[in-house]
C-alpha cells in the first residue's frame, strides 16, 4: 500500500549497479527488443531530435512545442484531435507534478512529515475528483505503482526470471522509470493519460 511513501520501487540490489551484470542485461535486452522488432537506432534518434529540439526551442509554449513534434509521428494516432488532446494532457500532467514537488517541498520546510503531506494531498486529490472514499481513490494510485514495479521486474529480468544482461540494460531502466514516473503522477492527478513503451 501507499503507507510508506519513502520505500524505494524496486529492493536495493547492489549488483545491479556491476558494469558487467549492466552490460550482460542491456544485451539481452537488446536481443528481446530486436525479436519483437524494436529498431534502436530509430529509437535514438527519435529520442537524440526530442532532446534536441527541446533544448533549441526553450521559449516555446510545451503544448505547441510537443504537438509540433507529435506531428511528426502522426501516424501513431487516429487523429490530429487525439494527438493534441495527448499533448494536452502531458503538457497538463506535468504541469501538475511540478506543483506537487513544490507543494511537499513547501510542507516539509514547515517541519511537515512526507506521509502528512501525502495524506492531505489523497484528501483534497480525491475531494476534488469526486471521489467519496479516500480509500478507493488510493487504491487506485496503489494499483499504478504496483504496475509499475511490475513494468519495472519485467524490464530487468529474462524470461526465466534471472536478470537480464542486456548491454544498454540502464537507459532501458532510464525509459521505463519515466514511462512509470509519469503514469503514477497521472494516475494521481486524476489524467487518464498514460504512458506506454513502444517496441517498433
Amino acid at each position: 500500500m501507499i503507507e510508506n511513501n519513502e520505500a524505494p520501487l524496486l529492493p536495493d540490489l547492489p549488483h545491479i549497479t556491476n558494469d558487467l551484470f549492466q552490460e550482460q542485461l542491456t544485451d539481452t535486452f537488446s536481443k528481446d527488443f530486436h525479436s519483437a522488432g524494436g529498431n534502436t537506432e530509430s529509437t535514438g534518434r527519435l529520442i537524440k531530435d526530442f532532446v534536441h529540439g527541446a533544448s533549441l526551442e526553450r521559449n516555446v509554449e510545451p503544448k505547441n512545442w510537443l504537438v509540433t513534434q507529435f506531428r511528426k509521428h502522426a501516424d501513431l494516432w487516429d487523429n490530429d484531435e487525439s494527438l493534441v488532446r495527448d499533448a494536452d494532457d502531458i503538457v497538463n500532467t506535468i504541469h501538475h507534478q511540478q506543483e506537487l514537488k513544490a507543494s511537499l517541498a513547501a510542507s516539509l520546510h514547515k517541519g511537515k512529515t512526507r506521509n502528512n503531506w501525502i495524506g492531505k494531498e489523497l484528501e483534497r486529490s480525491a475531494k476534488n475528483h469526486g471521489v467519496i472514499n479516500v480509500g478507493d481513490y488510493a487504491r487506485g494510485i496503489d494499483d499504478a505503482l504496483t504496475q509499475a514495479n511490475e513494468l519495472m521486474k519485467a524490464t530487468i529480468t529474462r524470461n526465466d526470471g534471472q536478470f537480464s544482461q542486456a548491454r544498454n540494460l540502464d537507459g532501458f531502466i532510464a525509459e521505463v522509470h519515466h514511462v512509470n514516473t509519469f503514469n503514477v503522477n497521472a494516475k494521481a492527478a486524476g489524467s487518464s493519460a498514460r504512458a506506454e513503451l513502444v517496441v517498433k
